[in-house]
């Protein structure tokens, strides 16, 4: 869709665009072949490489059937593209690895995964107004600083012609998002970010891929562990959750403002109490890039410590069960609910930056469960069907939003709630 209704808030009156990610490389693209005469052919390869998974991601934006592993496969064909055109690969992790490094399969193997999975993590990411262009935006700075000091003015230039082109859709996107940037921007996006690096040390041997890993250490530490969470839970690692880190900043400051989590304010806020969170790491992959055991050591403490404000804001977030269920409880309470036993699967579920409190609920401890949504100013929405579980409960409400789209899912723009019959779900 290029217009999307569903991705509308509570300020969102107007169909908002999906495509402005396509916006943002197309001009980073006239750019650079309008002065390709002073960028060198391996970084022209390696970003016309892209091609394949922004069409990918164009596909998706607009027709909504490209699914997840069939971009995962696109952003490998285009990270096996660039490695064809350049023959540059992510080099020996540490000095220590030189020597297993030396076959020829493990640095391709290492760079698909560097190249696609920072696709991946890009688009992941892309849940709240401005935290992936924000998030590109330092990793691109970061990349330029790097390569003036090994003097890549090329790469300089490659960086600061996209920073240039995300502050553009920045300034669109956040704090009330205008446009958004769709999957052919955040897959491609990371496509520029992972072979801006790998181009980089690919040239420039004292160049730590370590430090490399600190410049792109937020989206892939949020997929990595989101990978580990799901593994430990023994879930389907490709089944979304509202569990990512963002999700959970929004909770937080749904809990410390006491607003709903849906409130369209909270959105642009919980990017902005991010921001340290994925500037600190790059910072110090520029101080260490080219010292490998302090980029080391720097990847163990941020990784630790991420980990820890995970797990520790999940525990702040649990601790007010012991009071009041940590959903909205002002619908409940009016509805005559204030008892109802609420599954701990609802909560705030974030898609294409829209914010949507789900609530799944029973009336008694052997009672069927219901599933409310809702979204921004708007009044509940209470589905007809009843569920034997919690689980089924959220299933649907997934297979809904994928089905249907997320404006099937949105609460009524009216004041008074109401009840919508289940949606006709189409065979995929």
């Amino acid at each position: 869709m290029l217009a999307d209704t569903a991705a509308q808030q509570a300020l969102h009156s107007k169909p908002t665009p999906r495509i402005g990610g396509a916006a943002v490389l197309l001009s980073f693209a006239v750019v650079l072949f309008l002065n390709r005469a002073n960028i060198e052919t391996d970084l022209l390869l390696a970003m016309l490489a892209g091609l394949v998974i922004f069409v990918a991601g164009l596909k998706e934006d607009i027709c909504r059937n490209v699914s997840p592993r069939a971009r995962l496969l696109a952003a490998m064909i285009s990270a096996a593209v660039a490695m064809g055109l350049t023959a540059e690969f992510v080099p020996s992790l540490l000095p220590q690895l030189d020597p297993v490094f030396g076959f020829l399969l493990l640095p391709v193997l290492v760079t698909l995964i560097w190249s696609s999975g920072t696709c991946h993590a890009m688009n992941l990411i892309d849940g709240l107004n401005g935290l992936s262009s924000s998030y590109a935006m330092v990793a691109s700075s970061a990349i330029v600083v790097i390569a003036m000091q090994t003097g890549d003015v090329d790469v300089q230039f490659t960086g600061l012609v996209l920073c240039a082109a995300l502050l553009g859709f920045f300034l669109l996107n956040w704090p009330f998002a205008k446009i958004f940037m769709g999957d052919a921007g955040a897959y491609a996006i990371g496509h520029a970010l992972a072979w801006l690096g790998i181009v980089l040390m690919a040239r420039n041997p004292q160049l730590s891929p370590l430090a490399m890993l600190l410049v792109l250490f937020w989206p892939v530490a949020d997929t990595a562990f989101s990978i580990m969470r799901r593994w430990m839970l023994k879930k389907a690692i490709n089944q979304p959750d509202r569990m990512h880190f963002h999700h959970i900043m929004i909770r937080l400051l749904a809990r410390l403002t006491g607003k709903r989590h849906s409130d369209p304010d909270l959105n642009p806020l919980a990017t902005l109490a991010l921001m340290p969170f994925f500037a600190a790491p790059a910072v110090l992959g520029v101080v260490f890039w080219n010292s490998p055991l302090l980029a080391l050591l720097a990847l163990v403490v941020f990784t630790a410590l991420f980990m820890l404000s995970y797990w520790a804001a999940v525990g702040v977030l649990a601790t007010r069960k012991a009071s009041k269920p940590l959903l909205a409880e002002k619908p409940l309470a009016q509805a005559g609910l204030a008892t109802a036993d609420v599954s701990a699967l609802g909560g705030m579920y974030v898609k294409e930056a829209v914010s949507i409190d789900v609530r799944i609920l029973r009336m008694t401890p052997q009672g069927p469960w219901q599933l409310i949504t809702q979204s921004g100013a708007r009044a509940d929405r209470k589905w007809s069907r009843h569920f034997r579980t919690d689980e089924e409960a959220w299933l649907f409400f997934l297979r809904t939003v994928e089905v249907d789209g997320v404006a099937s899912v949105l609460g009524d723009p009216k004041i008074v709630p109401f009840k919508q019959p289940e949606p006709q779900l189409q065979a995929s």
